[in-house]
């Protein structure tokens, strides 16, 4: 997304793409899951575009086959504006010599977002690949909790949120605490091992 922002020539439009890109990372979590749950309700703008068109959507929200697209197409709706932030970030500090020596070498736009850019942004490409791993086993454990109910803990419930409810709804504290610490050691190891395979097959790495 910030490759395609980046080759937009329009400034007008180029703002207002980052400006509906951004606003939702601002949004809070509350919020964009209240939406979202509005949207999926029995009377919600989704469900009766969904039944205008012939469908039969009743229940989003409780269907546990509709779950995980519903909180997939959320998360990366709310996060992939900040996201390309960080990337056009690095992409406007790529040394503008590069592109104008690619220039007189005749090299075309594709050429020069293959040779010149991808490069440039591998480093932060990988370390927010390995943050990412290490944020695997959370899986988004917040949203989670404010979008799901009952009727599809068996396809919505991750390690975080079945520690939650086993820590405050059934009083196993010290079971909670255990495996807490279990998940933040294996979280550690994936870390540590994706900045390992980083460094050696990219030799970029967070330490």
């Amino acid at each position: 997304f910030a490759l395609i922002v980046n080759e937009i020539r329009n400034a007008r439009f180029r703002k207002f793409t980052q400006t509906v890109s951004y606003m939702p990372y601002f949004i809070s979590s509350v919020v964009v899951a209240g939406m979202v749950l509005s949207f999926i309700a029995n009377d919600g703008i989704i469900t009766q575009l969904i039944n205008a068109f012939g469908g039969n959507a009743r229940s989003l929200n409780a269907d546990p086959e509709v779950f995980p697209w519903v909180y997939t197409i959320t998360g990366v709706w709310k996060s992939f504006g900040w996201n390309s932030i960080l990337y056009l970030s690095t992409i406007t500090a790529i040394d503008p010599a590069l592109y104008e020596s690619a220039d007189v070498d005749g090299a075309g736009r594709l050429k020069k977002i293959w040779y010149i850019t991808l490069p440039s942004m591998l480093p932060l490409i990988m370390i927010q690949l390995i943050l990412a791993v290490g944020s695997l086993l959370s899986s988004g454990t917040d949203m989670i909790l404010l979008m799901y109910n009952s009727a599809v803990y068996s396809t919505a419930d991750v390690i975080g949120t079945y520690i939650y409810r086993e820590t405050l709804f059934s009083g196993k504290y010290s079971y909670g605490t255990a495996a807490g610490l279990l998940m933040s050691v294996l979280s550690f190891i994936l870390v540590f091992a994706a900045n390992l395979t980083s460094r050696k097959l990219t030799d970029f790495s967070l330490w």
